[in-house]
């Protein structure tokens, strides 16, 4: 009985699959239904692209097929970043720590996947009371980091020396900064083409840029 209630699943999952692709809906080729996210934003987007998966087998070989949908990591949910790690393939990632709404805890189970793709980071915001030690685990040069942005909105100053990726910020292309000290090494930014400094809160003092006195700020 088993068996032929096996059975008679996969034939009803089968039923299923080719009239879903009979449907109109169907009929667009997959390099264009593939596309759809690009036109969602906003805070719900993640919830979003899952849900286009879930719609039917067809459905979820798309979307997760492609795989620059997947490089915005999701860091509350540890499950989930593995998940969008391993769809994201190659692609760039883009990471955002907000410490201020408990992410940062949950950033720190993520650090055992996130530390092998270091070199893949695009993007890295980070916002609000972050503690001091938010950043020691980006150690390695990124080659592809092009936007850098730290605003930190908590007591005191957060310094960023040069251990950062290394000292090695070649390919950065914009950087804004709050509430924070810099010491970076300000060499081989040659690609820096934005320098934002900013005030977080009222009364908070804007990023002070203090380079080595070997070296020019960018």
């Amino acid at each position: 009985m088993d068996s032929l209630e096996q059975d008679a699943l996969e034939v009803l999952s089968l039923v299923r699959s080719l009239k879903n692709s009979i449907a109109p809906i169907n009929r667009i080729p997959p390099e264009v239904l593939s596309l759809v996210p690009d036109y969602r934003s906003g805070k719900h987007m993640d919830r979003d692209l899952i849900a286009l998966t879930h719609v039917c087998r067809s459905w979820r070989e798309t979307f997760t097929s492609r795989s620059s949908l997947w490089t915005r990591l999701p860091l509350k949910d540890t499950d989930k970043t593995r998940a969008y790690i391993q769809r994201s393939k190659c692609s760039p990632l883009k990471i955002s720590l907000h410490a201020d709404d408990g992410l940062y805890r949950a950033f720190r189970d993520a650090i055992p996947l996130i530390i092998p793709n270091i070199r893949r980071f695009q993007t890295l915001f980070v916002r609000g009371e972050t503690p001091p030690d938010a950043l020691k685990h980006f150690c390695c040069h990124t080659p592809l980091l092009e936007e850098l942005d730290v605003s930190i909105s908590g007591p005191g100053d957060l310094v960023l020396d040069s251990a950062l990726f290394n000292g090695d910020l070649s390919s950065l292309r914009k950087l804004t900064l709050g509430g924070v000290i810099t010491q970076f090494p300000w060499k081989n930014m040659a690609s820096l083409r934005v320098v934002s400094l900013k005030g977080c809160v009222a009364g908070h003092p804007i990023s002070r840029l203090r380079p080595s006195p070997a070296h020019n700020p960018a």
